[in-house]
């Protein structure tokens, strides 16, 4: 009885790791070799994951993490860092943290930080994101400091963030 018990016990614990340790970020912005080091660098130290990589041309971060604390560890990591995609481990979403942004909140001008503005590629995917959204008239990108000053009349600011989250960014907006 106890030998059946130990098998099932490893069985449990082999199907936890096995689903634990696939997490992909799909979408992400990653256009030259600063932005693949960019990820490193976002995801280096977090406890429970390892084995990072990035594939450029599909826009896709992979890593492995210990269990779903360590995956959200990351993806808040990744977003820190000005990235977005949308991440799963397994079946599971991994959500990336709140925005904070106010339900309807707009605004005639708001500046966004924390933008992964590495290169003029990045700059100008996601300067060309945020021109398609209602109200914006005004654009000025600052690559060193990743932050993107936008202008216009009556925006909407989740607008404005979603509109980046689909180019594979991430910001703060206010």
């Amino acid at each position: 009885m106890s030998r059946v018990l130990a098998v099932a016990v490893a069985f449990v614990a082999m199907g936890s790791a096995l689903f634990a340790g696939d997490v992909k970020v799909d979408g992400v912005h990653l256009c030259c070799g600063k932005c693949l080091k960019g990820v490193d660098t976002a995801l280096k130290g977090i406890e429970g994951v390892s084995k990072v990589s990035c594939n450029k041309d599909a826009g896709l971060v992979r890593f492995t993490a210990t269990d779903m604390d360590a995956a959200k560890a990351a993806v808040a990591a990744l977003a820190k860092a000005g990235y977005y995609g949308s991440a799963s481990m397994g079946d599971a979403v991994v959500p990336y943290p709140a925005t904070g942004i106010e339900e309807g909140a707009k605004s005639n001008s708001v500046s966004i930080s924390g933008v992964h503005l590495c290169c003029g590629g990045c700059i100008t995917s996601a300067e060309g994101a945020l021109e398609g959204v209602s109200g914006v008239s005004e654009l000025s990108s600052d690559g060193k400091a990743g932050t993107i000053s936008v202008k216009g009349s009556d925006m909407s600011l989740q607008a404005l963030l979603d509109a980046l989250h689909t180019a594979g960014f991430h910001g703060s907006v206010k």
